[in-house]
Formats: structure tokens, sequence, C-alpha cells
């Protein structure tokens, strides 16, 4: 109930415009309630990366789990992560790119290399299998 009131003011506003005494309201709470289940701002961000990011890399990843081949899957799901993004963009645009506290930040990176990886593994599949060539020297890999 929290963090579905709270991901509402920031798919609405953005994080700058999410006050705790909003997202209490929204979530039909006292604000020392909202402060009991986090005791700050920036924790309740934190959570709001977390369990959303999670889902978007649990979509892409579910993606590269078909059956196909390397390039469909890489195909769907390099269309698939900006489509999502796209209906949502105010939420994306708070979740990737707005300035937040470091803890936040921090927490967008660990589901950038989580997104990241599952990329890389549908790549690396796909030229184990000669879909793709063989990387070449000069090319950085993916973290």
């Amino acid at each position: 109930m929290i963090l579905e009131a709270a991901r509402g003011l920031v798919a609405d506003a953005g994080f700058r415009e999410g006050q705790m005494s909003l997202i209490a309201d929204a979530a039909g709470i006292a604000i020392d309630t909202l402060y009991c289940y986090f005791p700050s701002k920036t924790e309740l961000m934190v959570e709001i990366v977390k369990t959303t990011a999670q889902r978007e890399v649990d979509v892409v990843a579910g993606i590269a789990m078909r059956d196909g081949t390397a390039r469909e899957r890489l195909g769907a799901a390099a269309w698939t992560f900006p489509r999502r993004a796209l209906r949502r963009h105010r939420l994306t645009y708070a979740l990737v790119a707005e300035p937040v506290e470091p803890d936040a930040e921090a927490a967008r990176m660990v589901y950038c290399r989580a997104l990241s990886r599952v990329f890389k593994t549908i790549i690396e599949q796909g030229i184990a299998t000669g879909e793709f060539p063989p990387r070449t020297q000069g090319l950085q890999p993916i973290a």
C-alpha cells in the first residue's frame, strides 16, 4: 500500500516532489506510521527503485529465457524495455536519471548492472551458437 502510493506519486511528479506527507496521505496512513516503515525519504526512494527496477529486470530476464534464437530473444528484449519505459516516462526518468541521494543512485546501479547482465547473457549465447560474430579486440566487455 505504501509503496504503491509512493510509486504513483513518483510516476506523476518524480522523487523530488514525492514528499513524505503526500505519500502518507495517498497511502491513507498517518505520517508517523510512514516513518515507522521508512525512517527517511531516501530509504523509501531506495525501496521504490528496488521493487520497480527488479520488476523490469524480471520482465527482460523472462524474455531472455524463452525458447527461440538469441537473435529473436535479443530483439524482443531490446524492444520490450524501451516500450515499457515510454509508457511510464516520468517514472522511468525518476528511476534512471533524476538526481537522487547517493543511496538511491547506488540502488539504481545494482539494477543497471543486472539488466546489462541479461543482455550480455543473450549475446554470449548468440556468440556460442554462431548467431553473432565473436567479439573482436577493442570492444569493451559489458560489466
